[in-house]
């Protein structure tokens, strides 16, 4: 379900009610230090040597030398225990992702956003980071939002956007955001996102790809981490419930220019 590799070279298996971890010596189980063997559907190590879990019913557990060190739970302010991403920010925050909302974790404390606050949907899956203080959060079934300023701006079917679902969301070298979901991949100009939610009228056009475009299965694969990957020559590789979908952007080539339109008859009343 997850997979990671530590600063020191370990490799983090995460399963159904299993933990396991590969090095030099081979594979181990440690599911033992999680207590109840939760399902583990991310897993993110940090430079320090922590480990942290984000697991289906037990909120966040902590890890240190191979051992449980700390659980953020309901009980302590996640905003759900049922974990779908961490990620850690260059300032050593933290934002978790949940079926419960979003929560930003600081110094010991959280600050949770839902569908109350503005956010898409409560089932949060993905998400991707600007750098700038800019977060696009991506839900199962509420399209994506824009998180900027303390402020969301949301994108869904309704607005442009060809599904409701994003499941991951990726960026080319050509600033087109790639997002999978239940319906098949598309792709959307974040520029143009931008420019919506700024509220400059731009409309929003996504283009999706399913199986007339080579898909085996248009029904992808997430709320686990990481739901996609981007390989050394650029091609973004997403899992579907029936293999792999690979999409090269390089080699996406579009048409701008509308075909030309030729009336060649009219009828009324037959």
């Amino acid at each position: 379900q997850s997979l990671a590799e530590d600063s020191g070279g370990k490799i983090w298996i995460g399963c159904v009610g299993g933990l396991f971890v590969l090095d030099d010596e081979g594979v181990r189980d440690i599911s033992g230090i999680t207590g109840s063997n939760p399902t583990i559907w991310t897993i993110h190590p940090s430079a320090d040597g922590t480990v942290w879990l984000g697991t289906e019913r037990d909120g966040v557990l902590i890890v240190r030398n191979e051992t449980i060190a700390g659980r953020l739970t309901t009980e302590n302010g996640l905003a759900g225990n049922d974990v779908k991403f961490i990620h850690e920010t260059p300032q050593g925050d933290y934002w978790f992702g949940t079926y419960g909302g979003i929560s930003h974790y600081a110094n010991g404390n959280f600050q949770n956003f839902t569908t109350k606050d503005g956010l898409a949907s409560d089932s949060v899956r993905s998400l991707k980071d600007d750098g700038d203080g800019t977060l696009w959060i991506g839900t199962y079934d509420g399209g994506i939002s824009r998180f900027r300023d303390g402020k969301f701006f949301n994108f869904n079917t309704g607005n442009g956007l060809f599904s409701d679902g994003a499941f991951a969301i990726v960026e080319d070298q050509q600033g087109r955001f790639w997002v999978s979901s239940n319906q098949g991949i598309y792709s959307v100009k974040k520029a143009d996102l931008n420019a919506a939610a700024d509220g400059n009228g731009t409309s929003i056009t996504s283009f999706g790809y399913a199986k007339q475009d080579g898909m085996m299965n248009v029904e992808c694969n997430g709320g686990r981490q990481p739901s996609s990957m981007t390989d050394d020559l650029g091609r973004i590789w997403f899992p579907t419930i029936e293999g792999v979908a690979i999409v090269d952007p390089s080699s996406l080539k579009t048409n701008p220019i509308p075909p030309p339109v030729a009336i060649e008859s009219v009828e009324v009343d037959r």
